[in-house]
């Protein structure tokens, strides 16, 4: 039977490697959900003052960002059927969806990747940027996949009510 021996230089570094791995987990999921956590403190910041308790304030913007996560797949529901009835009306919900998700946070965040890519090099900046803008957006739609069928389980009741209102009009 083998034994494992780690001295404690290697425990410190799959620790703190653990610990980066979660780190880049955690950031890719917030670069995903943005523009629901962005909407949902938005619309947090109308309903309360700066004097309400810090609790309430990141209970309503997570309520507020899961509302907004179910309306995009209650469009993308809507999209689907429209698409799969031959109907041209999936377009404007298809822009509508993509410009909410994929578009508006690479746009928010275009200064922030234009300063990361002058740390890489000056002379490829602009092209760096726009690489890097591009990247991303193909990164969040990977997530959502407007065009393809089917919904994550916290979403598929709101996606299938999509589908409905559409097989009804």
């Amino acid at each position: 039977m083998k034994y494992v021996h780690y001295n404690s230089e290697q425990y410190f570094f799959d620790r703190i490697l653990h610990g980066v791995v979660l780190a880049i987990k955690c950031a890719g999921k917030t670069i995903v959900y943005f523009p629901q956590l962005f909407g949902g403190y938005c619309m947090a910041r109308c309903l309360l003052n700066k004097e309400t308790n810090g609790i309430l304030w990141v209970a309503l913007t997570v309520l507020f960002a899961i509302i907004l996560y179910q309306c995009i797949f209650l469009l993308k529901g809507l999209l689907i059927a429209f698409k799969t009835k031959r109907n041209f009306w999936w377009l404007p919900f298809f822009i509508l969806c993509i410009l909410y998700t994929c578009v508006l946070p690479v746009v928010l965040f275009f200064g922030l990747l234009q300063k990361a890519a002058f740390y890489f090099t000056i002379e490829y900046a602009n092209g760096l940027t726009w690489l890097f803008a591009i990247v991303a957006c193909g990164y969040l739609y990977s997530k959502y996949e407007f065009l393809n069928d089917g919904a994550p389980k916290i979403a598929l009741a709101i996606y299938k009510l999509g589908h409905s209102i559409v097989e009804r009009i």
